[in-house]
């Protein structure tokens, strides 16, 4: 509910949590990646290890969906949180390939009990009265959980291009790693559980479901977000992966590495700023733009061997990739509000963790192949999903829908 202009409801968790666990999981991530490749270990390798988190989490929320209902979302956070605890205390321990597989896999299976979660409580509370229908309000707080993911991400890579520049020691970084997963569990503690008459009952649904029927905006099929969120992460997970060995191959300093990174997350942050605010149908429009863009910037990456150009198509990466996810993010959402239901969150998951999983391992078989050769596959790729979108994005149809007596009929 609401008190006066703010919510009854504690949010900063769940913005916390966000931003901690995705700083945990990229510093984690992005340091075995450069501790294995400064030892020479074979890319498909070093790719098969960083997926294993994300082939995890292809099926770990539907594993933990009803167990995660019935056991409650802070419980299930607690679980989850005190399992990452253990993992990045192991990892330090036992850092070599074979334990750094099981681990980054135990890791993905946890998830599984922690992102739903976060994503099914944002969507409880955009069913409360008062908020449903007031789209700045919305948009502020998915605002907020898209800058908690990215802020979380410019500070694990601009501490990591600082203390890089300084040492290349990487066990600094997974310390910091375990040091994080202890402040996570103390932010769980403070996690507020929905209340689950928001989503789940039964006056609440009828009156949602009156509204609605007054209120619609648009009608989209469900492959839609699944679809643009698989490419933002395809991307993404590609990019990540294939920049620092291209990186290596160019004898860069590893601390521009960890900046180069920093940018891009920065870049990002202030798109999903702007996005957060566009409306549906503007987003839909720009997606044919940005995926554009984002092809060509792969393919100049293949290019490239300047330092200074990277920073400039890393820039215009970050900004255009971020349509993608804010599109997809927003879709979801609505879905989930639409059809009073958290199942999509589970769906929109699942396909994240499968982008993630299977980008950093074709890009890794690809690099062996040649590193250039890998970058300009991925532009082609992106290409031959820009024309499947030009295809099926008339099945997001808008529907104009009354706001009052005095207003005409307007559209998302």
């Amino acid at each position: 509910m609401l008190v006066g202009n703010r919510l009854d409801y504690r949010l900063f968790p769940i913005f916390i949590l966000t931003f901690l666990r995705v700083s945990v999981a990229n510093a984690s991530e992005f340091a075995i990646l450069l501790y294995y490749s400064s030892i020479s270990i074979n890319p498909e390798l070093i790719a098969i290890i960083i997926s294993m988190r994300s082939f995890a989490y292809l099926f770990s929320p539907f594993l933990f969906n009803k167990f995660s209902q019935k056991i409650g979302y802070k419980k299930s956070l607690i679980i989850s949180s005190s399992g990452f605890l253990f993992i990045y205390l192991f990892l330090q321990i036992f850092l070599s390939p074979f334990w750094s597989l099981i681990l980054f896999f135990i890791d993905g299976i946890l998830a599984g009990l922690f992102w739903p979660v976060l994503i099914s409580s944002l969507s409880a509370i955009s069913t409360l009265p008062r908020i449903r229908h007031d789209d700045s309000l919305k948009n502020k707080i998915f605002k907020n959980y898209g800058l908690s993911q990215n802020i979380g991400s410019i500070l694990t890579f601009l501490l990591g291009s600082v203390f890089s520049f300084i040492t290349s020691n990487t066990f600094f970084i997974l310390n910091a790693c375990f040091f994080l997963s202890i402040i996570c569990i103390f932010i769980v503690i403070t996690f507020q559980e929905p209340k689950k008459s928001a989503m789940f009952n039964s006056q609440h649904q009828q009156q949602f479901k009156t509204s609605q029927e007054a209120r619609i905006t648009m009608k989209i099929p469900l492959y839609i977000p699944l679809f643009l969120i698989i490419i933002y992460t395809f991307a993404m997970g590609a990019l990540g992966f294939l920049y620092p060995l291209k990186s290596n191959a160019l004898h860069f300093a590893m601390y521009t590495a960890y900046f180069i990174s920093f940018l891009r997350i920065s870049v990002q942050t202030l798109s999903f700023s702007i996005l957060m605010s566009l409306s549906l149908k503007t987003l839909k429009k720009l997606i044919p733009f940005s995926a554009i863009v984002v092809s060509l910037s792969f393919l100049f990456m293949g290019y490239n061997t300047n330092f200074l150009v990277f920073i400039f198509l890393i820039f215009m990466f970050g900004i255009s990739i971020s349509i993608f996810y804010v599109f997809s993010f927003k879709l979801i959402v609505f879905l989930n509000v639409s059809r009073r239901t958290s199942k999509f969150s589970v769906y929109y998951e699942t396909i994240y963790g499968l982008g993630f999983w299977i980008s950093p391992v074709l890009a890794g078989f690809l690099a062996t192949i040649n590193i250039n050769f890998a970058f300009y596959i991925m532009a082609f790729l992106i290409l031959i999903n820009l024309s499947i979108y030009l295809v099926i994005k008339g099945k997001i149809i808008f529907i104009p829908y009354l706001i009052s007596k005095n207003e005409m009929a307007v559209t998302a």
